[in-house]
Order: C-alpha cells, then structure tokens, then sequence
C-alpha cells in the first residue's frame, strides 16, 4: 500500500480536509446516454458548430487548443443566442450518469467539504450510494454570498460549487464576463477560498490548475503565509520536475502522483489506499485521545 505524507493523513482522519474537485471527475462519469460527460474543451467546441460565422469558430477552437475556455466561452456566449446556450449546457451537464469509480471514492474519504468548479450534480447523488444509511444529504450551495461562512462554525458536509449549479444557468461562472464579475470581483469569492486554505488543507483531484481566479488566490495564500502547511493535487506521473518545483515554490502546491494511464484507473486505487489510512488513523487518535484522559 502506497503511504502518504502523515501530517494530510492526520488532516484526513480528523476530517480536516477540503475535496476541490475539477472536470476531470466529471469526465470520469458515463451517463445513461452511453457517453461520458463532456470536459470544458470536449463542450466548448461542440458549443462552437453553432456559432454561424465559420471564421470565428476557426478562432473560438484555437483559443481552446490553447486553453484559453474563458475567452473561447466568451466569444460564444456572444454569437449564439442566450436559450441555445442555456440549452447546451443544460444538455449536458444536467445528464443523469452512473456515479464512476472516482466519484465513490471521493464520497468514501468522508470528509466534511467537498468544493467543485462542476455544473452537474453527480457529486450529490453518489452520496445516497455510498452511504445507502445516511439519513441527509450534504447541504449543497450553489452560489457564493456572505452567508457561505456559516459553514466554517459548523459540523454540517457540505458541497460548494463555486461556479454554480445546472439547476441555475443563469448563475453559472464560465465565460471571461462571469469571472470579472462573479469570481475576481466578488469579495466573498477570494475571501472564502482563501479562508478554506488558511483554515484547512485543501487536496485538487481532477483540477488541471488552468483557473485563473483559482491560480491567482492560492498563489496569493502562498506569498502571504509562507509559514503555513501546503496542499496536495493528485497529478498522472511522470511529473515534470521543473514545474513540480514552482507549483511548491509560489504555490505551496505539492503533488501526489498516480500511475499513468489514459482513463486514470490508479486515481480511484490510490484513494481506496489513502481511505484505509486514513480509517486506521482515525482509529489511533481515538485511542490515543482515551488513553490521555485515563492517564
């Protein structure tokens, strides 16, 4: 079994770690449809066949060859009209889908907050198949305003999706637009992830760290608290050394690696591994904690 670093596996046990999920857990899900869930390049360019000018679409696909989804999903917003658009994403993103293997063993870490840049809701229904006793679901928030704090004084699980819900297309945080105004000029957007960073260890699965309202407050977190612990992002190996040392260096970003593989059948392994660890940890410090008060 594959060991992990003891101070996020203590983190882990006392359930004091932040799940920020990225696309590539909803790409690992297969709707009923017999497809998977489209990731953002996968749905910005099917979303780009109907922008008529075949010119701009050219253009559109270079800007997301180049990962630039924010200006590509910009251009589009603006070419098509404002119900086909919520059309598009509802057609996808609200696909009902069999939870993947991925997503049950991110239910399975049991951990308190799980965040998630995704639209869909396939993070909320694995839970009632995880746990078929559960009594409640998590409480799900859609939108971020000054109430979202309540969950730092609380012992509720909770999901944040930070850019929104299918439930809400109008709400939904994708487009250059919507960053200036719902992600970098929204004070409770940087005050809240920086929070979550200061006060937990946050471990990305599935995040390509190409989010530039994400990018610019974890390096923020990490200029500002350069005494503080780091956090953790599950990456394929090999990992590239040079950028393995700035990821830790501006961003206290320290990878965890899984074996490659085109479909990441390690990623839902490793978790397994690390949720055993984590169980036999949790199971010391309870002991250690009845072995202090009876000392």
């Amino acid at each position: 079994m594959r060991q992990i670093n003891r101070d996020l596996l203590d983190d882990l046990a006392k359930r004091k770690v932040v799940l920020f999920l990225g696309a590539g857990v909803t790409s690992s899900a297969v709707a009923r449809s017999g497809t998977r869930v489209k990731d953002w390049p996968s749905f910005l360019k099917h979303a780009a066949t109907f922008v008529e000018n075949k010119e701009l679409e050219k253009h559109i696909n270079l800007r997301i060859d180049k990962d630039d989804f924010l200006l590509a999903c910009e251009i589009i917003k603006s070419n098509i009209d404002t119900d086909k658009w919520k059309n598009l994403l509802y057609e996808e993103f609200a696909q009902i889908a069999e939870p993947s293997e991925l997503h049950k063993s991110i239910v399975k870490l049991d951990q308190r907050v799980i965040l998630t840049t995704n639209f869909d809701k396939l993070i909320e229904n694995t839970f009632s198949i995880v746990n078929p006793t559960a009594t409640r679901y998590p409480v799900t928030i859609n939108k971020l305003d000054a109430s979202v704090f309540q969950m730092m004084r609380d012992d509720r699980q909770y999901i944040v999706k930070i850019h929104g819900s299918i439930d809400d297309p109008g709400n939904i945080i994708f487009s250059k637009a919507e960053y200036i105004t719902n992600a970098f000029g929204n004070w409770v957007y940087s005050d809240f992830l920086e929070s979550l960073f200061v006060f937990y260890t946050v471990v990305f699965i599935g995040f390509s760290m190409s989010d530039p309202a994400v990018n610019f407050i974890i390096e923020r977190y990490a200029q500002k608290h350069p005494t503080l612990r780091p956090h953790y992002i599950f990456q394929q190996s090999p990992i590239e050394s040079a950028s393995e040392e700035i990821s830790r260096r501006l961003k206290k970003l320290y990878p965890i690696p899984y074996k490659e593989g085109d479909d990441h059948a390690d990623l839902p392994i490793l978790l397994g591994e690390i949720h055993e660890q984590a169980i036999n940890r949790r199971r010391e410090i309870i002991a250690e904690g009845r072995s202090t008060l009876m000392s």
